[in-house]
């Protein structure tokens, strides 16, 4: 039996399984349209998603829209939407261009969604108005041997750290999925073609992109050709998917879809890889606030970037940054040539024949931060200055506060944060994550 028919025995539902599956599907409908009928509202609900489509893995979320017709406003489709979903399934509030329910129904994760039954995806009222007509496009155009396809294809993606469109992710939707395997025509034939992209592929199903796109992936959705279905996907995951694809066709492994525990990294081992990158790094621990990972991750994201740029503007040299997401804290990580600056810096002033060299001489001649000069090289004048800051974590401890991570993070900033600096990171227990931003290998995801 070759690789890919093991991993189907793995993800593939099974007869029993997918009976119950329908018959929940079918209680869940019928529940919908009582407490419809009981509000006396015009609306019906509909099964859209892996499981209306049937290319759902084992364990699938359900997702049922409730359509409303267009002439109801936003606020009743919203007050009503939330109504069904918490009389039906109970679960959390979420948010996504409006609210909805998630939660279990029968043993299956749940979501109610309210939208607009428009005529036209071009027309739509809200961004999930567009969701039905995905999956009436993919039962069109999908021969029944491609849902596994597309099922080897999803599991691959979630082995390799690529599934999911959400910000923690960036990476291929379910629907991308989907359609990457009615353009190749099978799971092999996707990697395939995805070993030869280049950036800024484009991939018309249907009709010509109506509008410019920039992303690294343009895969221009068949029911509205103004959107990008593939706009979710990072630069950085759409290079290793491609690189991943590549790995896979060469040397196919079971690791690809469902991947190896890594070994529990130990003191000693980290201890050891430290002193043979002769660098330094920096651990910035802080709270994790409570909101949806939609709007956490890419705050993150800034924070990450707005760390290693004001080292970077103090004269340290930054090798990586990076993040990892604990349960209730989050880590950013910083590995630079060196945490220690010389208490000294050299800065450079205009020649002897420019106008303003005796403002420049009579300023630095005054400051505080002299040590030496002015003396000359190259024609230009130069001072001796006393750093600001000679070590980076006396920068982080001073200066994070008055970074603007976010709103929300320079909340949790405001009231505390520790800075933790190379053997500290490890006798604060965070090996896990340290041992993953230093081993650094595309086959590991991305994130935890």
């Amino acid at each position: 039996m070759g690789i890919e028919d093991r991993v189907l025995e793995k993800i593939v539902p099974s007869r029993e399984e997918e009976e119950r599956l329908r018959e929940v599907v079918a209680i869940l409908k019928r529940r919908l349209e009582a407490e419809i009928g009981d509000l006396g509202i015009d609306a019906h609900p509909l099964l859209v998603g892996s499981v209306a489509k049937g290319t759902h893995l084992k364990n699938p979320e359900i997702d049922m829209f409730v359509c409303f017709t267009p002439s109801t406003s936003r606020k009743d489709l919203e007050k009503y939407g939330l109504m069904l979903g918490e009389s039906v399934v109970g679960g959390e509030k979420h948010y996504a261009e409006h609210p909805y329910i998630m939660g279990e129904f029968e043993g299956f994760t749940t979501e109610i969604v309210p939208c607009y039954k428009v005529t036209d995806p071009r027309k739509k009222m809200s961004a999930v108005d567009r969701t039905p007509f995905h999956t009436e496009y993919v039962l069109k155009n999908q021969k029944e041997k491609q849902k596994n396809e597309t099922r080897l294809l999803k599991q691959f993606a979630k082995g390799t750290g690529v599934y999911g469109a959400e910000a923690k992710v960036q990476g291929l939707s379910g629907y991308l999925c989907e359609l990457l395997v009615l353009e190749y025509g099978s799971f092999r034939k996707v990697l395939k073609g995805a070993s030869k992209w280049r950036k800024g592929a484009v991939l018309e199903l249907e009709k010509k992109a109506s509008k410019k796109f920039t992303e690294p992936l343009i895969v221009v959705d068949p029911v509205d050709s103004g959107r990008n279905v593939a706009s979710a996907l990072s630069l950085n995951q759409f290079a290793r998917f491609i690189q991943l694809s590549r790995f896979y066709l060469k040397n196919p492994k079971m690791k690809f879809f469902f991947p190896l525990r890594p070994k529990k990294p130990t003191k000693a081992g980290i201890q050891k890889r430290l002193k043979a990158r002769g660098t330094d790094f920096l651990t910035v621990a802080i709270k994790k606030p409570d909101m949806v990972d939609d709007v956490l991750y890419p705050q993150i994201r800034k924070a990450v970037r707005s760390i290693a740029n004001l080292c970077e503007r103090n004269e340290f040299v930054v090798y990586d940054s990076g993040f990892h997401v604990l349960e209730n804290e989050i880590l950013f990580l910083i590995e630079l040539k060196s945490a220690r600056l010389p208490v000294v810096r050299k800065h450079k002033g205009p020649t002897a024949w420019v106008g303003n060299v005796d403002d420049f001489l009579q300023k630095w001649e005054r400051s505080r931060k002299k040590v030496a000069g002015p003396y000359v090289e190259n024609g230009h004048f130069y001072f001796d200055l006393k750093r600001d800051h000679a070590e980076a974590k006396t920068l982080l401890r001073r200066e994070l506060k008055n970074l603007g991570l976010g709103k929300n993070l320079d909340e949790v900033v405001s009231k505390r944060f520790t800075v933790l600096q190379n053997e500290e990171i490890i006798s604060e227990g965070y090996l896990v994550p340290f041992s993953m931003f230093l081993e650094k290998s595309i086959q590991n995801p991305i994130l935890p």
